[in-house]
């Protein structure tokens, strides 16, 4: 199992104040004012198919079953004030 294109920081400010460091290199719901969908952060591995039930996988590639997006994280829209990167 590796990543297939690097990561990035991204700071995740909550409405509590509280700060989480997610490391994805795709992330929905930043589309601008009019997104609102939750923010969900994925990374595209290579994982072998018989350990793959161990991960949220969203998306896999028709010609490589070994590739796919896995998501890392989800935030509900309303318990977020700022995602950014450093």
């Amino acid at each position: 199992m590796h990543l297939l294109a690097a990561p990035s920081c991204w700071i995740i400010e909550l409405r509590d104040h509280s700060r989480v460091l997610v490391w994805a290199d795709s992330v929905e719901g930043l589309s601008g004012s009019e997104d609102t969908r939750d923010y969900r952060f994925s990374n595209l591995m290579d994982i072998a198919p018989e350990n793959q039930a161990d991960f949220c996988i969203e998306g896999r590639t028709p010609d490589n079953p070994r590739k796919v997006v896995v998501t890392v994280a989800i935030f509900p829209r309303a318990a977020v004030l700022t995602v950014r990167t450093p």
